[in-house]
């Protein structure tokens, strides 16, 4: 059985991108926490009230590629094989760091395109 799982992204290399990208994270909840129905949805409610509030657990990946590589290590460990990406604001320089400083962290064999 192969496990995958989505996360965010937001690789940050300073602690100006970090708080622009603990912002950007707080609209993406609170626009989730705007759809939000059900079971759970209650969870979303806070994100208005607390201002350091930015995750709900450790589901984003925000941080440097050092603190990226961690956490998918920690999936990795867990049995995850695959994760989507969900970037907010992704540009070509974000794509290309996740190329050059967080994929070498994990030698497997080369990327290869889904089959669909």
């Amino acid at each position: 059985m192969m496990v995958g799982v989505t996360r965010g992204l937001q690789i940050v290399h300073n602690d100006e991108e970090r708080k622009r990208a603990i912002i950007t994270r707080r609209q993406v909840l609170k626009n989730i926490g705007d759809l939000a129905r059900g079971p759970g949805a209650e969870r979303y409610a806070h994100i208005r009230e607390d201002e350091d509030s930015f995750e709900l657990d450790d589901a984003p990946l925000l941080g440097t590629p050092e603190e990226i590589i961690a956490r998918l290590k920690r999936l990795e460990a867990g049995g995850v094989e695959h994760v989507l990406f969900a970037a907010p604001g992704a540009s070509v320089a974000g794509l290309r760091t996740f190329a050059e400083e967080i994929m070498p962290a994990f030698d497997r064999e080369p990327m290869a395109l889904a089959q669909v």
